[in-house]
Parts: C-alpha cells; structure tokens; sequence
C-alpha cells in the first residue's frame, strides 16, 4: 500500500455517515463556496454555534 493509500484510510477511518432532508441537502449546498466538503460547511456552523454559546456564558 502507497502513502497514499494510507492517508486515505487513515481519513476514513475518521469519517462516518449521516442521513439529511433533502431541504437540509440544498441548504448546506448553498452554504458552501465550490471547494467546500459538507463537512467543511457543518464545521463551520458547529465551530460558531460553539463561540456563541460559549459567549454567552
């Protein structure tokens, strides 16, 4: 197995899968720039959730 290989499943392995609405789908689709995974997007969302909650406290 190549380095790259190796990268890859080490990535996957930290992955899961997660089911969405169809309206949640074209959401986060719009949400994103062109480079942007959903993961990306999500990561974005949670990370300023987080700073706000954490704000108010």
């Amino acid at each position: 197995m190549n380095r790259t290989n190796n990268k890859e499943t080490e990535k996957s392995n930290k992955l899961t899968t997660i089911s969405i609405s169809k309206e949640n789908y074209f959401i986060l689709k719009k949400m994103g720039q062109t480079s942007d995974s959903f993961n990306d997007v999500l990561s974005r969302l949670l990370k300023n959730n987080y700073l706000l909650e954490s704000d108010r406290s």
